[in-house]
Parts: C-alpha cells; sequence; structure tokens
C-alpha cells in the first residue's frame, strides 16, 4: 500500500487504519477516513487531495488530507476524510422542492466540492423530490435525498463520492478465503415500521393549522402515518417499533416504497460477521453470499469492513439484512489429458451463476517440476444441483529437469539466470 499527497507518493508507510462503513438504507451517511504513519520529512500541508493504492496500483480512497503531525523527524501522522467532511460543515437554507430534479439537487449540494467530486448512477436522472427541507448541512440533505430515491453513498474505492442503487447482484465468498467459522447473532425483533408522509399547500395558515415559511411563503402541512407490521415477529415478541417522521420531504407517492425497503432491512435480524481475504474483492454496500459451515450459506449486504494489510489485505466484515440458504457443492477438477492435477471444492448458493479464475499450477512429481497453465481462462457455469463437477483441462507451460529447462507454452519470455527454486510462472 501507498498514499499519494498532490504529486508526491510516499511508499514508506505503517500503521495503516481504513475501516469504511456503509448504511444501504441511507439511514445515516458515514464519513469514512483513513490514517497512516508516513516515513518522511516531508510536512505536507491539510487540505489537499491523498489517495490511498494498493501495490496494484488499484485506488482505495481519494480523501482530503485534514492532519498532518511530526512526530519524528522522519514521522508524521496524517488523517484523511472524504468529501463528506466539507458537506457536513456546509449550511443549506430552508427549500420548499416542487418537483425538483435529483440531478439539481446533487448539483447544488456538491457545488464548491471540486470538479468531478461526485458521480451520480444514471438510474437517479429523472427522479425529482417533492416537499419541505428546512436549513440543514448539506450531508443532512444529502442523506434525506438519498433516503428518499433509494440511494445509498459509497465513498471507498474510487476517486469520487457514488451516488449508487442497491443492486442485488450477489457475489460469492468462497471457503477458501474465510478464516474460521463465522460468527451469528440477532437483533431484537422489529414489531412495526412506522413513516410519515408530508403534504404542503401554499395559503394563509389558519390558528389551528402547522405550517412551514420559506422566505415569505407560508405552507400548510398535513401529515398521515403509514404503518408495516413485521409478520415475522412472534405475537408474544416486544413491542419495538422502528419510527420515520420529520423527513418532510417524504410523501404519499414514495412512503409505500419507503417501507417496503426498510422491511427488508429491519425486519431480518440475523447479522454475520467474519474475517477474508479481501484484496479490494468485496466492498461495504455489496451483496454477497458467505459459506456458515458445509451445509448453510448466509446471503446479505456488507455493512462495514475493518482492513488489516500484510502479503495480502484482510477485512472483518459484516453482513446484514440475511437469508439463509441450504450450500450446494461446485467441485472443480483441474487435469492435464487424463491425469487429475487437482481438485478444488467451493460451497455456492443454488442457482448461482459462477465464473472463478482458473489459477496456474506449479507441481513437481519425481524431480520433474512442472508449471500448468489453464486452457479456459475462467470456469463458468450455473450451480443446478446440490452437488455439481466441473471438469477444466490444463497444459504444460514450463517444465524443469537435470537443470534444463523446457518451455512449451508461453505469452513472453524474459530471460534471466535462476536458481533450482526460482521458476515460476512467466507472463
Amino acid at each position: 500500500m501507498y498514499v499519494k499527497i498532490d504529486n508526491t507518493v510516499y511508499n514508506s508507510i505503517k500503521n495503516l487504519s481504513f475501516s469504511p462503513d456503509v448504511d444501504i438504507t441511507s439511514s445515516k451517511i458515514s464519513i469514512n477516513g483513513f490514517s497512516a504513519d508516513i516515513i518522511t520529512e516531508d510536512e505536507p500541508s491539510t487540505g489537499v487531495n491523498i489517495f490511498l493504492y494498493d501495490d496494484r496500483n488499484y485506488i482505495w480512497a481519494k480523501y482530503r488530507l485534514i492532519e498532518a503531525q511530526k512526530i519524528d523527524k522522519n514521522l508524521i501522522h496524517i488523517e484523511a476524510q472524504s468529501v463528506l467532511r466539507i458537506l457536513n460543515r456546509k449550511k443549506k437554507g430552508a427549500m420548499m422542492y416542487t418537483n425538483e430534479s435529483v440531478v439539481q439537487i446533487m448539483s447544488a449540494l456538491f457545488s464548491g466540492t471540486g470538479s468531478n467530486s461526485y458521480y451520480l448512477d444514471p438510474s437517479f436522472q429523472n427522479k425529482t423530490i417533492w416537499g419541505y427541507c428546512p436549513k440543514q448541512t448539506a450531508r443532512e440533505r444529502l442523506q434525506w435525498v438519498c433516503f428518499c430515491i433509494g440511494a445509498y453513498i459509497k465513498s471507498f474505492f474510487s476517486d469520487r463520492i457514488e451516488i449508487l442503487p442497491i443492486d442485488n447482484q450477489q457475489a460469492a465468498i468462497p471457503l477458501q478465503k474465510v478464516f474460521w467459522k463465522p460468527s451469528v447473532a440477532y437483533n431484537d425483533y422489529v414489531t412495526s415500521i412506522s413513516v410519515t408522509a408530508y403534504n404542503y399547500t401554499n395559503g394563509t395558515p389558519q390558528t389551528t393549522d402547522k405550517w412551514v415559511k420559506v422566505g415569505s411563503s407560508y405552507y400548510i402541512e398535513t401529515s398521515q402515518e403509514f404503518t408495516l407490521d413485521n409478520p415475522n415477529a412472534p405475537q408474544d415478541a416486544d413491542e419495538n417499533v422502528v419510527f420515520i417522521d420529520n423527513v418532510t420531504i417524504i410523501g404519499q407517492d414514495n412512503v409505500s416504497e419507503i417501507l417496503s425497503r426498510l422491511s427488508a432491512y429491519y425486519f431480518k435480524r440475523m447479522v454475520v460477521d467474519a474475517e477474508i481475504i479481501n484484496n479490494r474483492d468485496y466492498i461495504p454496500g455489496e451483496k454477497v453470499s458467505l459459506p456458515l459451515d458445509d451445509e448453510n450459506m448466509a446471503i446479505g449486504f456488507i455493512n462495514s469492513m475493518n482492513f488489516s494489510f500484510g502479503t495480502q489485505s484482510k477485512s472483518r466484515i459484516r453482513l446484514s439484512q440475511i437469508d439463509v440458504q441450504k450450500s450446494a457443492t461446485l467441485t472443480i477438477i483441474r487435469k492435464y489429458s487424463t491425469t487429475e492435477l487437482r481438485k478444488d471444492k467451493y460451497y455456492l448458493p443454488l442457482n448461482y451463476e459462477y465464473s472463478i479464475e482458473n489459477p496456474y499450477l506449479d507441481i513437481t512429481k519425481s524431480s520433474k517440476r512442472r508449471i500448468y497453465y489453464p486452457v479456459n481462462k475462467y470456469a463458468t457455469g450455473t450451480i443446478s444441483s446440490t452437488k455439481t463437477t466441473n471438469t477444466q483441462n490444463y497444459d504444460i507451460a514450463l517444465e524443469y529437469s537435470k537443470k534444463l529447462l523446457k518451455i512449451y507454452s508461453v505469452d513472453g519470455i524474459e530471460v534471466q539466470t535462476v536458481s533450482d527454486n526460482d521458476i515460476g510462472v512467466i507472463d
């Protein structure tokens, strides 16, 4: 991992801490960030852009440098946070929206944060907002708008803030990437969800009317409460109601959609914690399947990740909005001609369309070392039964025996002197 501050790259970093999280319901919006110690004599200025990259040059974050504290002659401690920090300090006046384009609202909210600081998914291009927003921060208004249109905020693994729809396509985390057995816990039953919808009419309020004022205009406020009960809650469960009120851009046109979306989140009690190998392969906000054991899969959304860094990155993840499904076994048999080279087993959900990259194989037998390459880059198919087998064919790329290297098939060659233990795959 390395960081770049403006145009200066710093490869010598330690104590890197990065724990992004997301709420796909947008009931809250986190200001994600990271911290690290940099070995350098430089003293960078705060308020500039800072980038976090991995060794493959993939971006993990583009944030603002908010602290650069000199610890020693050759060491500084840095703290970085997303551009949402700016929105949290930016005040927005009261506004009455009448069929206001989400595109225009986002443009106004992110004004002053830099060019291309955010991305709005095309699915929201035609969305509009009706209703009243009181004086609030730009971050609070962003959260209200995202909550009402079914969007969530992703502020990591990108060079800008991304406003995205919930994606129900799922990725599979294989058993080989899971450390130990995932832990399972259960939240209390949510017995019902109550959401208040509002309507505003321009006019002169009477004594008994509720009203708001925007500029010199008065608007009479009426409201109605809508409730959705949890059909899975036991009759003797303690009452536990989630109330959504005072979000005054919720109206009768979107309250049903909001209730449906919230029920999918709050009516599912199970949460799962797991530690996985994660080199930027899985991210908060993503729907994944995860083996709980040999027989069951947890399918849910990643809420948070706490990364630790080494030869490979690991992350402790939390899943919510979980369904449990019986798992199916996929066995990939890797063969050279009629010889079985290796057999890999995966636990995946039924009806899952898989695409698993085939690795190169390095096998030594009878003092003969061979590198085998896959005929197909990926093993693909659909898990249509509880036990599925997929055979992948391999051929010889390299063979090393008696200090003689035979080259059968490679994409390119770089000639260099090697010892007996230095042979690997040539790309």
